[in-house]
Order: C-alpha cells, then sequence, then structure tokens
C-alpha cells in the first residue's frame, strides 16, 4: 500500500457495513477483466477503498462509467443498455447455478468455494456500475428537466421497474395474506397476540391458511440474509410483519407530456431500477442458500461462521486446504472495524488506528451540520425520531413511527418499511431499492445524501420533505 492516499482521487458514496468474507469481493470489483464486456474503459488498474463500511470509488473509474452512460444517452446508442441488462441476467444466472452446485456438496470442496466466491465477485462488477449510473441518470434527467420546464417530481415516474421483482411479489402475497385473515374476522386476533399464538390460532381456525403461510415462508426464506449475515425469513417474522403491515398503496404520479427522447430513456431507466433490485435479491438468495455450507466448513475449520466470515475469500479457502488461519485476535479485531485498500489489484486489509486515521483524513467533519438535500424519492412530508440502520442488527431497534436513517436499504430491510414512517439513505438514487419501496408503502423518502448516516444520530428529530428531497434537523445542537 502506497504512503499517500488522496482524497480528490475518490467519490465518497456512504458508509455500508459489512462482513469482511463478502465486502472483499466488493472491494476487487475493479481488479476485473469485465471492463471491456461493458463497454467501459478498463478497471484494470482502478483503485478502491472501504474504510469500516466507508465505501470510496476511484474517481476515474467513476467518471469512466458515467461519461459513457451520458454518451449513450445523449446518442440513443440501444447497445450500451441492452449489453448491460443482457450481461446483468448472464451474471445473477451464473451466481444463482454457482449457489446450487455449492449446496448440492457433501463434502467441502475449495474448488467449489472459489467458483462461487468468483461468481459473487464478477456479479459485483454490474450491481457496483449501478452506483455511478445512478448518479448519471438523475443528474441527465434533471438537465433534461430543466431545459423543457418539466417539474423534477416527474422523475418519480422513472422509479418503478418495468417488470414485478421477486419483493414485489412477497408484498403483493403479504398483502393477499392480510385482506384473507380480514375476511375471516382473524386479523385482530393475530395481531394482538403473539407470533406463536397467532400462528397456532390460524392453525385451528384455517388450516389451508396456515399452509399458505407455510409455503410463502419457503418461497421467500431468502429474505432476511444480505451480504453473508442476517438471519432467514420464518413464520413467526411474517405474523411481525402482519401487525405492523401498511396498506400497499403505491402513491399516484401525475402524468406528464414528456419529449419522445424521455419516454425512449424512461424505458431503460426503468429496466436499470429492475435489474439493480434483481442483483441484491439474487445476493440474498445465494446468501441464504449457501447458509448451511459454510456453517459446515466454518466448523471444520475449528470456527463459528460468525468468526469464520471475517476471513477474506482467499484466507477461507487457504484455511479449508489447511493452510494457517489468522488467530482470533486478528478475527475479533476485524470485526470491530476493518478497512481495505485497492492498488494495483493488490488489495490490504487494515485495522485499528491505522484505518481510522486515513477515515479522518479522507472524510470531512460534519460537526454541527443540521441540513442534507438529496434525491426526492417518494413524495410527503413527515417529522419523527432517527434511528441509524447500518447492520441488521439494527433492524432490531426500530419502532414504530421511526425514521430510518441508513447506508441504503436492501431486501434484509424489509422489516423497517412496515415501521418506519420515512426513509433517508446516503446510496441509491431513482434506480434504487429505497426509492421504489418507499413508494409501495407511500412512505416520504429522501437518497443520495452522501452523509446522513454521519450528520445524524440515533434519537435526532428530523423532517423530511420527499417533494423536494430536503432533510434537516429539528433540534440541532
Amino acid at each position: 500500500m502506497s504512503n499517500q492516499i488522496n482524497k480528490e482521487d475518490y467519490v465518497y458514496v456512504g458508509q455500508y457495513k459489512c462482513p469482511l468474507l463478502y465486502y472483499q469481493l466488493v472491494h476487487q470489483w475493479v481488479n476485473h477483466k469485465k471492463a471491456d464486456d461493458y463497454k467501459v474503459a478498463s478497471l484494470e488498474k482502478g483503485k478502491s477503498l472501504f474504510l469500516d463500511g466507508h465505501m470510496f470509488i476511484n474517481k476515474e473509474d467513476w467518471n469512466s462509467i458515467t461519461s459513457q452512460l451520458s454518451k449513450a444517452i445523449k446518442n440513443k446508442e440501444e447497445t450500451f443498455f441492452q449489453k448491460f441488462f443482457s450481461l446483468s441476467n448472464s451474471e445473477i444466472n451464473k451466481l444463482l447455478s454457482a449457489t446450487d452446485k455449492l449446496v448440492s456438496q457433501k463434502r467441502i470442496n475449495p474448488e467449489i468455494f472459489e467458483e462461487f466466491f468468483s461468481a459473487m465477485k464478477d456479479m459485483e462488477f454490474p450491481w457496483m456500475m449501478t452506483i455511478p449510473i445512478g448518479k448519471a441518470l438523475e443528474s441527465e434527467l434533471s438537465t433534461i428537466f430543466k431545459l423543457h420546464a418539466i417539474p423534477n417530481k416527474h422523475i418519480q415516474s422513472f422509479l418503478l421497474p418495468s417488470k414485478p421483482t421477486k419483493l414485489m411479489k412477497q408484498r403483493e402475497e403479504l398483502h393477499n395474506i392480510n385482506n384473507k385473515l380480514r375476511q375471516k374476522n382473524l386479523l385482530d386476533d393475530v395481531k394482538n397476540l403473539s407470533a406463536s399464538e397467532a400462528l397456532k390460532l390460524i392453525k385451528s381456525k384455517d388450516k389451508m391458511m396456515y399452509n399458505d403461510i407455510k409455503e410463502h415462508v419457503k418461497e421467500y426464506k431468502w429474505m432476511g440474509m444480505m451480504h453473508f449475515w442476517g438471519s432467514p425469513f420464518t413464520k413467526e417474522k411474517l405474523i411481525d410483519h402482519l401487525r405492523d403491515a401498511k396498506d400497499l398503496s403505491i402513491q399516484q404520479l401525475e402524468k406528464a407530456c414528456l419529449p419522445s427522447h424521455l419516454e425512449w430513456l424512461k424505458k431503460h431507466t426503468r429496466d436499470m431500477t429492475f435489474w439493480r433490485n434483481c442483483f441484491a435479491e439474487a445476493c440474498s438468495i445465494a446468501s441464504y442458500k449457501s447458509l448451511a455450507m459454510f456453517e459446515k466448513a466454518s466448523k471444520s475449520l475449528g470456527l463459528r461462521w460468525e468468526q469464520a466470515r471475517w476471513l477474506s475469500p482467499e484466507e477461507f479457502i487457504a484455511c479449508i486446504e489447511g493452510k494457517l488461519k489468522p488467530s482470533l485476535d486478528v478475527i475479533d479485531k476485524r470485526k470491530k472495524g476493518f478497512g481495505l485498500v485497492l492498488e494495483g489489484g493488490k488489495s490490504t486489509i487494515l485495522t485499528g488506528n491505522k484505518m481510522y486515521k486515513l477515515i479522518d483524513n479522507l472524510l470531512e467533519s460534519h460537526e454541527g451540520a443540521h441540513y442534507l438535500e438529496g434525491i426526492a424519492a417518494s413524495k410527503g412530508k413527515v417529522k419523527g425520531r432517527v434511528k441509524i440502520v447500518l447492520t441488521p442488527q439494527d433492524i432490531t431497534k426500530v419502532r414504530k413511527g421511526d425514521i430510518v436513517v441508513s447506508p441504503e436499504t436492501t431486501p434484509d430491510f424489509l422489516p423497517v418499511f412496515h415501521k418506519a414512517i420515512g426513509i433517508v439513505t446516503d446510496m441509491g438514487g431513482i434506480t434504487g431499492h429505497a426509492a421504489i419501496v418507499s413508494r409501495e408503502f407511500s412512505i416520504p423518502c429522501v437518497v443520495g445524501t452522501n452523509q446522513a448516516t454521519r450528520i445524524f444520530k440515533d434519537g435526532d428529530i428530523i423532517e423530511i420533505d420527499g417533494d423536494k428531497g430536503i432533510v434537516k434537523k429539528t433540534n440541532p445542537k
């Protein structure tokens, strides 16, 4: 690792915490030969920084992707979008195939684990591309809207995925279960009982309904998993969702007469939205399906899975092959906080003071700040108490009426949408998960603020203006 890392060389994306085993795969996305396939300038010599969850993308790589997108929009290049969507589909299918191959093994095979990690890393390439692509799309749309005097609120019409994602189907099915319980006069009792008592009641009153719930949970077991952590969806969690359920009344958007080139772009933006959410769903499915095999492999190493996921993929495979594994002291330090520095294809793991000093040098202080602007993703205004959600464990602290402030939302965040009255994110944009789901639940949402998780703290009272994309603290100190 070079001694000098300049803040000017990077675009700060936001803070998103994950285990090292997963983050190393994300981290290596730029050291990748797939750039030519996606028609962007080679990123083989790219740099990347992940410091205690803070994500930095090398500015040259970022500009390479955004400039290519701007060119594709300006010249109405169908091939850019078609190539991206086609390859995205291929990467997702490859990951799911590698996952099925991994879980079908009767013994712990390092080569199969390596194939799984490789497929996950390959999918990270287009998934990471959607971050600068999303920002570039928002910038292009804002410019075009201003040129044609179209109100920015109509950008939200570009939010809807071109077709339902798996999670959209899940929410529709949950809504149907809710309605059936109401029709059978069971819903009020279910909401007033504990989860286990509610399930017993449903089973005794309507066996068919109980079986529907079991099948629903079986289909979406993966929903609580993400990035090699979290916990699977269960019947008890389904009851909790029903207890906090909100009507899926998707906000009706005003129709606008758009120029023909905007209608063309709208089609591709909605496809981009669909695939960006498919990446997250595929990661959830792979995280859930591979869980038992990772637990088995961890046990063979004399570790719990909760410890083994703080190894790098290379270390994990080396350990399976019987090579020396990092000490428990090293693992514990990584659990407390770790950093990754990628330069010239070589990745370095940092912990302790060296990492925190680098963070201090790269991140500006926002002490005293109480106002942020972002992207208006879901309309409405709301005021409430902040809960910062950085990890799956943080989800449990969210209560009804809270405003969730998070780096970004992913499928494992679904419980917060049933409880929260507003969502604010560092990352994401018009193609992101938070924007789509917030609209489905009619929750005011502002995304792409970059710094929300650093400026706001648990307990702060903030106001969200989902019409203008503004978030402000009402009790600034």
